[in-house]
This record gives structure tokens, sequence and C-alpha cells, in this order.
């Protein structure tokens, strides 16, 4: 499970960039580019950061998770 929320956390982040890097590079004028560029600069950006962030913190948290009953389960750990 981590394999894939680490995945989808690298997934997410290169989309971030791509869209970025879209939106500085595309000659879209109108009021309908602004709206979107606006929204994507002041929220739509940070959201999609964070989102890959807490699949990569979780990610972090079940290989420990994962790691702590293999050493549980092999008698490794003081009771």
């Amino acid at each position: 499970m981590a394999v894939t929320f680490d995945g989808t956390s690298q997934q997410l982040t290169t989309a971030e960039s791509t869209i970025t890097s879209l939106v500085r590079s595309l000659r879209w004028v109108g009021p309908d580019a602004d709206v979107f560029t606006t929204r994507w600069n002041s929220s739509m950006r940070a959201q999609l950061t964070s989102v890959a962030d807490r699949l990569g913190a979780v990610a972090k948290d079940l290989r420990a998770q994962a790691d702590a009953q293999r050493a549980a389960s092999a008698g490794d750990t003081p009771i």
C-alpha cells in the first residue's frame, strides 16, 4: 500500500509541475484564462501539492507501521 501511495504522490507532483509549466507558457488570453490562472496559482496548485505531500507522509507512516509489525512478529521487541 505504501508503494501505491508513494506512486500516486509522485504522479500528483508531476501533474502539478506540468500544469504549472503549461499555465505559464500558454498564450491563452481573456477572462476565462485570467480566472483559471488566478485559481490555479491561488488555490488549486496548493491543494494538489498538499494532497501529494500527505500521501507521501502516509506512505512513510505505513512503512513504519509495517516495520514495527514485522519486528513484533519476529520477537525483536521487548514486551
